[in-house]
């Protein structure tokens, strides 16, 4: 199997379904010095957890339907007594004060035409996919910064 994102690497033979799982994990300790008129230390704790499933469905010999999409969770601890414009305790599952928040991200369908396909054995391969991204209800409601 090719290293990266499994359904980007291989083409599915005629009704082959090829299935997938990319995970990631962060956990970011963070810390800046006072900023504006906020005149204390800022810190905080940011943990992302996502998972990428995936489908591949082989339609013919040289065309391939595929599906993924994102669905996470991020939560950010901040770590100081004080109210600060721009940081807050939230996560993916809360209330965010300004934005709508889901565990679903955007999700992408691909048909791609496999000029030249090896399947799982060595070789090159060349692809080219056409498609839509479909996007989730998760956007920013103001600038989080003012």
């Amino acid at each position: 199997m090719p290293v990266g994102e499994s359904e980007k690497g291989v083409g599915a033979a005629k009704n082959q379904i090829i299935y997938g799982v990319q995970s990631f994990f962060s956990y970011i300790d963070w810390w800046h010095e006072p900023i504006g008129k906020e005149n204390y230390d800022h810190k905080g704790t940011l943990n992302t957890f996502i998972i990428k499933p995936s489908l591949v469905y082989g339609l013919n010999k040289k065309l391939n339907l595929s599906l993924n999409t994102t669905i996470g969770i991020r939560s950010m601890h901040w770590g100081v007594g004080e109210t600060s414009i721009h940081h807050r305790s939230e996560n993916t599952l809360s209330k965010f004060k300004n934005a709508h928040s889901s565990i679903f991200g955007d999700s992408k369908l691909l048909l791609r035409y496999l000029f030249k396909n090896a399947g799982m054995n060595k070789g090159f391969r060349i692809f080219g996919a056409a498609g839509l991204n479909i996007p989730s209800k998760s956007v920013l409601t103001s600038d989080p910064f003012f």
